[in-house]
């Protein structure tokens, strides 16, 4: 086993354990619904606010550093879902802002600066 085993072998892991939850979820559709309109009910903001998340994270990390990076990926994937409400989203953010700081910034020191402007 070298360097590269466990990532391998956690990627294979994760690869299979992504496709017994996409079959679970095709098959707990109800069948009456034909399968081609199973997912024509789906929000596309939904579907697509963990991407937006991801950019918004580049974006900020690249231009204003961690925390403000963090923030706005967190608010934005949380906005994506169906039940979020503003405050909602805005309090999960925060609170995985300070933990992110403590884990990344803290403990394990990650060469990222905090805020670009200190």
């Amino acid at each position: 086993m070298e360097a590269g085993y466990f990532p391998a072998v956690l990627g294979v892991l994760l690869i299979a354990l992504g496709v017994l939850i996409a079959a679970n979820a095709w098959r707990s559709v109800p069948p009456r619904i034909p399968r081609r309109e199973r997912f024509s009910s789906c929000r596309i903001g939904a579907a697509f606010g963990d991407r937006r998340g991801v950019l918004s994270f580049i974006v900020f990390g690249a231009f204003f550093g961690l925390a403000p990076a963090t923030f706005s990926c967190v608010f934005i994937s949380a906005l994506g879902d169906r039940t979020s409400t503003l405050r909602g989203a805005c309090t999960l953010a925060t609170i995985m802002t300070v933990v992110a700081i403590g884990v990344f910034w803290y403990v394990l020191q990650v060469q990222f600066p905090l805020l670009h402007w200190l």
